[in-house]
């Protein structure tokens, strides 16, 4: 398994365990080369209370594609979603937290950089 597919499944078991949240993660080539995403569509997308979430994993030093940039871009501000960049479970703990305490204004972009934790 990959860093990032090790990242992604401590998320999405941690997601998936929460009330009120629905979380799947986006399939990339499958059979016959399909897959279920566009380019740049974030690697987890769900719901969390009423919200639209997408998750794109990356590790440490991974970058943001443009198409990646992008898509977070208008999940967050068109969309009215939240729109993480997660380089550890900490970092989605942390965003949906300050969900919960109404820190979020919708169409604002939350935690949407290429540092993440800096």
């Amino acid at each position: 398994m990959t860093p990032e597919g090790a990242i992604k499944n401590l998320i999405m078991d941690y997601l998936n365990a929460i009330p009120g949240c629905y979380a799947r993660t986006v399939q990339l080539g499958g059979i016959g080369g399909r897959s279920n995403s566009s380019k740049g569509m974030a690697d987890i997308i769900g719901s969390y209370k009423g919200w639209a979430l997408a998750i794109e994993v990356k590790t440490a030093k991974g970058k943001l594609s443009p198409e990646q940039d992008a898509f977070l871009a208008g999940w967050s501000i068109r969309g009215n979603g939240i729109a993480i960049v997660a380089r550890c479970l900490e970092d989605v703990i942390a965003v949906l937290k300050h969900t919960d305490d109404r820190w979020i204004i919708p169409g604002r972009k939350v935690n949407h950089t290429q540092g993440g934790r800096g």
